[in-house]
């Protein structure tokens, strides 16, 4: 998803401007239990994002019925993968989204070095809110627990 970010001096808010799902081309690997997009593919989306000035947001789905939460997989990948998108973006938030059959969780980055929670998604005037699995799980890895 492309996005707008707006900073209204207590949260930062992702506006979509434009939502671009993807072919079974543009992935290199897609399986139940992994996927990557192809160089080109992500080349092209970046550079989208780069013209447009937008905002990037990621969605993919873990089709289970357990609570939603970001593989080791997952967070390895965006490990390597938001500090060099957000320096191409001008240093413009990040935002991933993992979703299960019945639930979602997210991360959100406003500086490359450390995700956040991204509170909340407006869908169409409903308001979800995220399982926080995985930002729990971080926090408590830094703090050695």
């Amino acid at each position: 998803m492309f996005a707008d970010s707006l900073d209204n001096g207590q949260n930062l808010i992702l506006r979509t401007k434009e939502w671009l799902p993807l072919s079974p081309q543009a992935f290199k690997v897609q399986s139940a239990g992994y996927l990557e997009l192809t160089d080109e593919t992500k080349a092209s989306i970046i550079k989208k994002a780069h013209d447009t000035e937008s905002s990037l947001v990621e969605f993919h789905s873990h089709p289970s019925f357990s609570k939603a939460s970001f593989s080791g997989s997952d967070l390895s990948g965006l490990e390597e993968f938001v500090p060099h998108v957000m320096w191409r973006l001008k240093k413009r938030p990040y935002a991933a989204v993992v979703v299960s059959r019945s639930n979602f969780d997210s991360l959100f980055w406003a500086t490359p070095d450390r995700p956040e929670l991204l509170s909340d998604l407006d869908v169409d005037g409903r308001i979800l809110h995220p399982t926080g699995i995985t930002i729990a799980y971080l926090e408590a890895s830094r703090n050695g627990k």
